[in-house]
């Protein structure tokens, strides 16, 4: 149930117009045929949002954030991807605001 009552939530910040200027890529991955590959990365429990840096690879030495969120806690992780978006891309998020 959270991960459905997530999706909504999740799928509005991937749109932002400050995100879509940037080089960032949102994804989602079904649980239910994926759970191998989520107990390899670590997550133990879903809904989890994780932040990548760099590369292609979703292993732990791109790993820059990892949160469990539900919508209860999605507005704690959209204030942190904000400051991480701003730690990595300061120029870039600064120019997307001021186009907003």
């Amino acid at each position: 149930k959270s991960c459905r009552a997530l999706a909504p939530l999740y799928k509005l910040l991937a749109h932002d117009t400050i995100y879509a200027q940037l080089p960032i890529v949102f994804g989602e991955i079904n649980s239910r045929p994926n759970m191998e590959f989520f107990r390899e990365v670590g997550i133990k429990a879903l809904p989890t949002v994780s932040v990548y840096r760099g590369g292609t690879s979703m292993g732990a030495e791109g790993l820059i954030h990892r949160q469990r969120c539900g919508p209860a806690k999605f507005k704690s992780f959209k204030l942190r991807l904000e400051d991480i978006v701003g730690e990595v891309f300061p120029e870039e998020l600064a120019s997307a605001r001021r186009l907003r």
